[in-house]
């Protein structure tokens, strides 16, 4: 079971209204929206860029996570795209997770972060930071760049992933 959740592409109203609880901020519009694109096939309206024209092209976008206190990880499903998605991640200001693209092919991916001291992440309420920090691409003013689907705190033990096996993957955590 997940402790904390956040489907960053729900597309119930805009980027700060449908999880309040979460703070999201600086997402673009749900993606694949008015100007298409496949995303990595994923669904119209299941995903948002971190960096795109829709969110005064700023580079970061923030969610709110709660964390337990103790060791806990933090998973990630992003789109690894046909741009430079490369992103580093911060929970309270500490760069946690860096993500280099090395991929010409769309395809979505899911990435845990492990706490990056002894003794975990900080519990409680903490700012989770998203920062896109490739070149924007020749489509950036279109698609966007460095899309998320979902985002969760989960086991302290990572769970083996295989390609293709998302849903048993997710079911895990719900």
């Amino acid at each position: 079971m997940a402790r904390d959740y956040v489907d960053i592409g729900n597309t119930s109203a805009d980027p700060g209204a449908e999880q309040p609880a979460h703070n999201m901020s600086s997402w673009s519009i749900p993606l694949p929206g008015p100007n298409g694109g496949s995303y990595g096939g994923i669904a119209p309206g299941s995903c948002r860029a971190i960096w795109s024209s829709q969110n005064d092209n700023s580079t970061t976008a923030f969610i709110t996570l709660d964390f337990a206190a103790g060791t806990e990880t933090l998973w990630l499903k992003h789109l690894e795209g046909i741009a430079n998605d490369a992103f580093d991640v911060f929970v309270n200001g500490v760069r946690v997770y860096q993500h280099f693209e090395n991929s010409q092919v769309e395809r979505w991916l899911v990435h845990f972060v492990l706490p990056p001291v002894p003794g975990g992440f900080p519990a409680g309420q903490q700012v989770v930071e998203f920062v896109a920090t490739g070149p924007a691409w020749d489509s950036f003013d279109l698609f966007g760049q460095v899309c998320f689907d979902e985002v969760w705190i989960g086991l302290e033990e990572p769970v083996a992933i295989q390609e293709g096996s998302w849903g048993e993957v997710k079911a895990l955590f719900r």
